[in-house]
């Protein structure tokens, strides 16, 4: 079992796993995604879904607690998402495995539709909070020039 996240092809989709669980499924168009929105940073993108994926997730899951820094009340992963809808850029300091930090920011089509996100993750002990946001800017120079690859207008004009 790997340590790393890895990408693993499904008959649902392709599930975004991490020590052998998926956090996050890429679903068919027709299936709610599992949301993995308590998980982090990938799983944070789930702030590009529309609000009625978001409520159809929360009715159907229960949200997870995998640490003590996970967000599990929906009202406060709500305005999480909100927060990385604004900003453009998702962290994670240990909610989905309290030694990892993480990344994260969206990568958009031609239409600005979130197709997937780029980051970085490392452990705590070598990649700081001081270490995480001076790296984001790279994260996101990455993100964008993929998305303006990809045709996004926003990414083009930045």
């Amino acid at each position: 079992m790997s340590r790393s996240p890895c990408l693993v092809l499904t008959q649902k989709g392709v599930d975004l796993q991490f020590r052998g669980q998926p956090v996050f499924q890429f679903a068919a168009r027709d299936e709610p995604p599992l949301l993995g929105a308590e998980v982090g940073c990938l799983g944070d993108h789930a702030a590009a879904m529309a609000p009625s994926e978001l409520e159809r997730y929360f009715q159907t899951h229960e949200l997870r607690q995998f640490t003590p820094k996970t967000t599990v009340e929906r009202a406060a992963l709500l305005r999480e998402l909100d927060e990385v809808r604004r900003s453009g850029i998702a962290f994670d300091d240990g909610e989905f495995d309290p030694e990892v930090r993480c990344v994260a920011v969206p990568v958009r089509d031609f239409a600005g539709r979130v197709t997937g996100a780029i980051g970085i993750s490392g452990p705590i002990w070598r990649l700081s909070l001081q270490a995480l946001q001076e790296r984001s800017a790279r994260v996101r120079e990455a993100a964008e020039s993929l998305s303006a690859e990809l045709g996004s207008r926003a990414a083009a004009e930045t």
